[in-house]
């Protein structure tokens, strides 16, 4: 739309008639949930990446009860498989 077209009386008079702030509003709180959710699971992909970092970093030990030793053949068989 060409709004240097029309007069200003035509364009002012279609802002001040349109819907109101209330739908860009509420556009905005949505994005914001989406933001909010997307933020939220990428921490836990991030404390969760942290956390298998972490268990390989660790030296393998015997009174672990193998967990370390788990963890390790679960990462080689997830960068074999990727």
């Amino acid at each position: 739309m060409d709004f240097g077209a029309l007069p200003p009386e035509i364009n002012s008079g279609r802002i001040y008639s349109g819907p109101g702030p209330a739908p860009l509003l509420a556009a905005a709180a949505a994005w914001d949930g989406l933001a909010a959710e997307l933020d939220s699971g990428g921490n836990i992909l991030r404390i969760t990446n942290f956390g298998a970092e972490y268990q390989l970093a660790r030296p393998v030990r015997d009174d672990d009860g193998g967990r370390g030793s788990a963890v390790h053949r679960m990462a080689r068989q997830k960068r074999c498989a990727g």
